[in-house]
């Protein structure tokens, strides 16, 4: 089967599935990650920011992983008008003072909660 995304390359369209099949619950890869127990190396901090919108880690809260000087965030507890997903989280006001926060601690800011479109990110200033 010949497809223009792939060049009619049968292989290629399996590698471009690999990234999403990697992160479904029981994947070889995960198994890997926490073979130790854990993912998380130690005297680490973590930060996960997660979005309950995500279409590419099913189910979204896969990505929140307790442990260890671990914090786990969803950008839309709080401001429910936010509804990025997987790619507008990127481009996200309120996840990235989540980052910024969680990078300078002594200099805490409010999490801005403003609306964002899905894939677009934000909508206005």
């Amino acid at each position: 089967m010949m497809t223009a995304s792939t060049g009619g390359d049968p292989g290629l369209a399996e590698t471009a599935w690999m990234p999403v099949t990697q992160m479904l619950p029981g994947s070889p890869l995960l198994r890997d990650l926490w073979a130790g127990g854990t993912p998380y190396a130690p005297g680490v901090r973590y930060l996960n920011v997660a979005t309950r919108y995500d279409e590419a880690i099913l189910p979204y809260t896969s990505g929140i992983v307790d442990g260890p000087m671990t914090t786990n965030v969803v950008v839309q507890d709080g401001c429910e008008q936010n509804l990025s997903e997987h790619v507008a989280v990127a481009a996200d006001p309120r996840a990235a003072d989540f980052v910024l926060n969680a990078l300078d601690p002594d200099n805490p800011r409010e999490p801005r909660c403003q609306a964002i479109a899905p894939i677009h990110g934000p909508t206005g200033s």
